[in-house]
């Protein structure tokens, strides 16, 4: 049913923007157009998000999509959420007194939760530190616009993060407390899909 909703839309979404694909910016938005329906049926199929919560979730890609050369980041993102097989978690472990919904909640906002997975948008301006915390949770990360970072452990030992590129990446769970100030000059903006288990 959702399948053939999402191909449903496409098709009104193909008739919209016009049959003369000779245009190469008539190709271009079929192009996003594909890339969004694909988008929208991962976070369905694999993450089990209706209507208007997929689209506000799919809607935090825009960037990639209205930048070509990142738009293979969402085909990334795609490739690793099937990978993950979210279906097969079967109890979430508890978290310790350092997640990062309860040290650091102003950087992590709450987009969605069950018992199979979160997802967090962070949002880090320029100058702003987070307070000691944890990711626990195996997880995608989907930096839609990156930034520098000097990251202290709980021992105070400080190494910078100069990689400021939009990237998917996979990520491991990690239960030592870590703390981080966005020193780059533009705010730091992701989206972190935490498999439960």
């Amino acid at each position: 049913m959702r399948v053939g909703f999402i191909l449903g839309i496409t098709v009104l979404l193909n008739v919209s923007v016009g049959a003369d694909y000779s245009d190469s910016a008539c190709l271009q938005k079929q192009e996003i157009i594909m890339e969004k329906t694909q988008l929208l049926q991962c976070l369905q199929e694999v993450y089990g998000l209706e209507g208007a919560l997929s689209e506000k979730i799919a809607e935090k890609f825009s960037y990639f999509f209205n930048h070509a050369e990142h738009q293979y980041l969402v085909d990334d993102f795609i490739e690793l959420s099937r990978e993950t097989n979210v279906v097969s978690v079967q109890a979430a472990r508890l978290l310790g007194e350092y997640d990062a919904r309860i040290k650091a909640p102003e950087f992590h906002h709450l987009l969605f939760e069950n018992e199979k997975f979160r997802i967090l948008e962070s949002v880090v301006p320029s100058g702003s530190t987070a307070p000691l915390h944890t990711h626990e949770w195996d997880s995608i990360v989907v930096i839609l616009q990156g930034s520098c970072f000097e990251v202290k452990d709980v021992e105070g030992t400080m190494t910078e993060d100069n990689d400021s590129r939009c990237l998917v990446e996979k990520t491991p769970g990690n239960s030592t407390p870590y703390s981080f100030t966005n020193s780059g000059t533009q705010e730091y903006r992701g989206l972190v899909f935490e498999i439960k288990g």
